[in-house]
C-alpha cells in the first residue's frame, strides 16, 4: 500500500516492465495470477519506493515468485539491505531462518545471454520446464528416465511403441509403457500406420490412467518404421496424419500431440504444410526434429524451418535437432521462437544436461560432473535398470533368455560407453564389456577407469571441448612412441582424393593402421561403389569422420571427409 510512485526502467538492459497507474488493482492481479499458478506472467513488473526499485520476477524453482530489490544509490546496497531484512524478521513467516531473503540485486544490466524460458502449457498439461527427454528407441525406457528426471529434464516420452504390438497384445510391447511417479509429466508415444490401430492404441494408454498425454510418432526415420509406412513414411502423406489425428482425437480425453520432422526429404510436402495439417486436425502441441527423415542425424540442424514454423502455428511446438551442448538451447530458443526444446542424443550418457541448460538459460556457469558424480550415476542408472527389467519379467509367458541382472547389464553397454566418453582406459573396458554380466563386475571396471584418470590429475570434465582431442593426441602419441626409430616422418598429403590415392595407401603414409579406422579400398573404389557393393568393410561416414580427425591430428592440417572422399 505504500509503493506509491510508478516508474518505467530506462537503462537499456533489454527487460520489459509494465507502467503501473493503479497500484493496488495491480497487486491484486499479481495476488490473482499468483493464486492460480500462473507464475510466469508476473515476470517484469516494476515499482518504484523512495531509495528502492521492486522487480517481480517469476522462477522455475521455490519460491516461484521473487521480489528483486535494487538500490537506486549503490552506495547505499547494504544499509537498505539491513532495513528490508529487519522487515523480513519481524513480518514474514519464514523470516526467522532468512529462507527467503536471498542475496541484493545490483543495479547493472543482467547479462544479456539471460533468457526467460516460460512453462509450456497445452489443454491440463503443464511442463513447468521445457527442456525435454526426447524418445528414443532402446534408450528411453523407465530407468534412464528417472535419471534424467532427477537432473532437471521438464517432461519424458516413453519409447517409440508399436500400436500394432498393443492391439495384438504383445507383452514386448508392454514393457515400454512402464512409467514411475518420477517420469511425470510423460507422454505414452506410439507409432503406425493404420489409423484403427493408433486409436485402439491410444484408447489402451488412456485407460492406464499413468499417463498426461499421447503423442503420435510421425518422424521416426528408422527402415523398419518407414518399411510398413508407419514414422517418417507418413510425411509422404501428409493426410493420413490429420486422419489419424483427428481419430485419435475424437476417441480420448486426453490431450494429444505429434512428433514430426520438417520433411520425408526435400522431395515430399514442405515442413509448413504437414505442420498445418497437424494443427488443423486437432494436435494440443507439436514437436519436431529440424532434419529430414533421410538425413537421420547428418549435417546441421535446419533451425530457420523451426521459426518458420513457430510463426505459422498457433499451438505450442517444442524444437528438436542440433542440442548436443546446454549453450544450444538458449540459442535454439533464440533463433527460432519456439516453446520449449527436446534433446535426444545429447543426454545419452549426459543426463547433467538439463541442470546445464536451466544455467544456461540463466546466464550462469554450467555445473560439469565430477568422477565421482559420474559414477555415482553410473551405478544409479545401472541398478535401475536392474529392477526395471526384474520388474518386467513378472508374468511373462515365457522364461527369458537371461536373468534381470545380466539382461540389464547387457542393455546398459551403449550407455556406458557414452559415461565414459573421454577417460583414458575406457577402450579397454568396452573390449571385455560383453564379458561383464553382474553390477559387481561393471562397477569394478568402472572403478579402474575412474582410477586410472584420477591418477593422471584427472580429466577435464564431460562437457569440455578440449577432452577429445587431447585423448586423441595422447592415443597417438602412444603409437608413435611405440614404433621403430626409422619411421618416416609424416607428412601432409598432397591432393588426396578417395578413388584416386587407396585409403589403405593413406593410412600406410600416416601410421593410421588401427583396424578400427581401416575400410574398404581394395581397389581404390568410390563411396557409392562401397557402399552398394560392401568389397571389404563397409565405409560408414562414422568411420570417414575418425579418418579426417586422424590426418588432421597428425598433420595439422584441417581434413574433412568431402576433402578426402570422392561423393561422385
Amino acid at each position: 500500500s505504500e509503493l506509491v510512485k510508478p516508474i518505467r526502467r530506462y537503462f537499456a538492459s533489454g527487460e520489459i516492465n509494465s507502467e503501473v497507474a493503479d497500484v493496488e488493482a495491480a497487486f491484486a492481479r499479481l495476488n490473482e495470477k499468483f493464486s492460480d499458478a500462473k507464475t510466469y506472467q508476473l515476470d517484469g513488473v516494476s515499482f518504484e519506493y523512495e531509495d528502492w526499485w521492486f522487480n517481480v520476477r517469476s522462477s522455475n524453482t521455490e519460491p516461484l515468485v521473487r521480489l528483486n530489490l535494487e538500490a537506486k544509490t549503490p552506495e547505499k546496497m547494504a544499509e537498505k539491505r539491513d532495513e528490508v531484512l529487519a522487515i523480513i524478521r519481524t513480518q514474514c513467516e519464514c523470516g526467522k531462518n532468512m529462507e527467503c531473503a536471498g542475496k541484493p540485486a545490483h543495479s547493472k544490466m543482467e547479462p544479456q545471454s539471460k533468457m526467460l524460458l516460460k512453462p509450456l502449457q497445452f489443454r491440463n498439461v503443464t511442463i513447468d520446464f521445457p527442456v525435454v527427454l526426447a524418445p528414443m528407441a532402446g534408450y528411453t525406457d523407465a530407468a534412464f528416465r528417472s535419471v534424467c528426471k532427477e537432473h532437471g529434464a521438464g517432461a519424458c516420452w516413453t519409447e517409440v511403441t508399436s500400436a500394432e504390438g498393443i492391439r495384438r497384445d504383445s507383452q514386448k510391447t508392454f514393457q515400454f509403457l512402464k512409467v514411475s511417479e518420477l517420469d511425470h509429466p510423460i507422454a505414452g508415444h506410439i507409432f503406425g500406420k493404420s489409423v484403427e490401430a493408433m486409436v485402439e492404441a491410444a484408447q489402451y494408454i488412456e485407460k492406464l490412467g499413468c499417463f498426461d498425454w499421447i503423442d503420435l510418432n510421425c518422424g521416426c526415420p528408422v527402415r523398419k518404421a518407414v518399411r510398413r509406412g508407419a514414422g517418417a513414411a507418413l510425411m509422404k502423406e501428409p493426410e493420413q496424419i490429420g486422419e489419424i489425428v483427428r481419430a485419435v482425437k475424437a476417441a480420448v480425453a486426453l490431450p494429444v500431440s505429434v512428433k514430426t520432422r520438417i520433411g520425408f526429404s526435400p522431395a515430399f510436402p514442405d515442413h509448413l504444410a504437414i505442420a498445418k495439417i497437424v494443427e488443423d486436425a486437432g494436435a494440443d502441441m507439436i514437436s519436431v526434429h529440424a532434419r529430414y527423415a533421410c538425413d537421420f542425424h547428418k549435417g546441421d540442424a535446419d533451425w530457420e524451418k523451426l521459426r518458420e514454423i513457430k510463426q505459422t502455428l498457433n499451438i505450442p511446438v517444442i524444437g528438436n535437432g542440433g542440442l548436443d551442448t546446454p549453450e544450444d538451447a538458449p540459442a535454439m530458443l533464440k533463433a527460432t521462437g519456439v516453446d520449449g526444446v527436446m534433446i535426444g542424443r545429447g543426454a545419452v550418457g549426459n543426463p547433467w544436461i538439463f541442470e546445464q541448460c536451466r544455467a544456461a538459460l540463466a546466464g550462469e556457469p554450467a555445473a560439469v560432473p565430477t568422477l565421482a558424480e559420474r559414477r555415482e550415476v553410473i551405478e544409479t542408472h545401472l541398478l535401475h535398470l536392474v529392477e526395471m527389467t526384474a520388474s518386467t519379467a513378472v508374468g511373462r509367458r515365457r522364461k527369458a533368455q537371461y536373468d534381470p541382472e545380466q539382461g540389464a547389464c547387457m542393455h546398459f553397454r551403449p550407455h556406458l560407453a557414452q559415461y565414459l566418453k573421454g577417460l583414458r582406459g575406457r577402450r579397454e573396458l568396452l573390449q571385455q564389456l560383453n564379458e561383464m554380466k553382474t553390477v559387481e563386475t561393471i562397477m569394478a571396471a568402472v572403478d579402474k577407469v575412474l582410477e586410472k584418470n584420477m591418477e593422471c590429475g584427472g580429466l577435464p570434465p564431460l562437457s569440455c571441448a578440449e577432452l577429445a582431442p587431447r585423448v586423441a593426441e595422447a592415443s597417438l602419441g602412444k603409437q608413435s612412441a611405440g614404433k621403430s626409430a626409422q619411421s618416416k616422418t609424416i607428412k601432409p598429403p598432397q591432393s588426396i582424393e578417395y578413388g584416386i590415392q587407396p585409403l589403405e595407401k593413406i593410412m600406410e603414409e600416416h601410421g593410421l593402421k588401427n583396424h578400427d579406422l581401416v575400410a574398404a579400398s581394395k581397389e581404390g573404389l568410390t563411396h557409392k561403389q562401397v557402399q552398394k557393393g560392401r568389397k571389404g568393410r563397409r565405409l560408414t561416414r562414422n568411420i570417414q569422420d575418425k579418418i579426417a580427425k586422424a590426418l588432421s591430428l597428425s598433420t595439422g592440417e584441417t581434413y574433412t571427409p568431402s576433402r578426402l572422399f570422392d561423393y561422385n
